[in-house]
């Protein structure tokens, strides 16, 4: 369980990129179960809401930095641990007139 923070980072080469900076704040979880996972994610950008969901994903990764994966309607979203800190990626992304065909879209986060 954890949250967002920070900028949102796009990779180079994305078209459609905001001018301004995009700020993330909201909440994460993840409950692994053997291969399977159940993530839920609430996402606000500039304190608007983004994007809320649940989902069952597949477990890319058991150890302690855990990794998951799924597809989404923007593209294939990896929720992924790197000690305290979280990064949720999603590649190849299209939405919201935004597209990024190599490197995605990053949210960044951390545990709570």
């Amino acid at each position: 369980m954890g949250v967002f923070s920070g900028k949102v980072g796009y990779a180079e080469g994305c078209t459609g990129v905001p001018t301004v900076d995009v700020l993330a704040d909201g909440v994460w979880n993840v409950a692994i179960h053997g291969d399977r996972a159940t993530v839920t994610i609430n996402i606000f950008t500039n304190v608007k809401h983004h994007v809320s969901y649940g989902a069952k994903a597949e477990v890319l990764d058991h150890d302690s930095n855990f990794a998951v994966g799924y597809d989404t309607e923007a593209g294939y979203l990896t929720l992924s641990r790197n000690g305290d800190g979280i990064a949720y990626t999603i590649v190849p992304y299209h939405y919201g007139g935004v597209a990024c065909d190599s490197g995605g879209v990053i949210y960044h986060g951390e545990l709570r």
